[in-house]
């Protein structure tokens, strides 16, 4: 996914897996676990039009986007109420986004339930190296949230690549 340099260093390694493990204090966080990209398959996914599936930090945002935001089996009611969808290769976010609402809805032709794409706003993303961005557009408040997810590490449990962070009492 591009997120160490080839040549991995030690510090690096330790400085992400140093870093704290997410906590949601109200609600709960959508979570996409992806993996590295690899190049859409058209033969079995025709209705999916995507060049690339998973995440690479040499991707552009609409290419992120792209990857990112569609075709997941999920409550999509319940993605769009949580607002916030962070991406992560492994434990490691990668992407935050604030979901604006579902885009649309498809079933594939080997499939029986329905997978769905949603519309949303990049809040903070990363680069080579390690490097964060966030767009000037971010809200104040959802800038903040966004830098707290993309520096830290997330760890759910599901059964797909969607998954959901809650806020668990002590």
């Amino acid at each position: 996914a591009g997120i160490l340099d080839l040549h991995i260093r030690t510090e690096d390694v330790e400085r992400l897996m140093g870093r704290d493990l997410l906590q949601v204090t109200a609600g709960e966080l959508t979570v996409l676990r992806t993996d590295a990209r690899a190049l859409s398959d058209p033969v079995k996914y025709p209705m999916d039009n995507r060049r690339w599936m998973g995440f690479h930090v040499e991707h552009t945002n609409e290419e992120l986007a792209e990857s990112s935001l569609r075709w997941w089996r999920c409550d999509p009611e319940r993605v769009v109420d949580n607002e916030l969808l962070a991406v992560t290769v492994a434990t490691f976010p990668v992407a935050v986004y604030r979901i604006l609402g579902k885009a649309a809805t498809i079933i594939r032709p080997d499939e029986t339930s329905s997978r769905h794409g949603f519309t949303g706003q990049l809040l903070g993303r990363v680069h080579p190296g390690m490097t964060m961005t966030f767009p000037q557009d971010t809200p104040g408040h959802l800038r903040l949230m966004a830098r707290q997810v993309l520096n830290s590490r997330i760890t759910v449990d599901s059964g797909g690549p969607i998954g959901y962070l809650h806020w668990m009492s002590s």
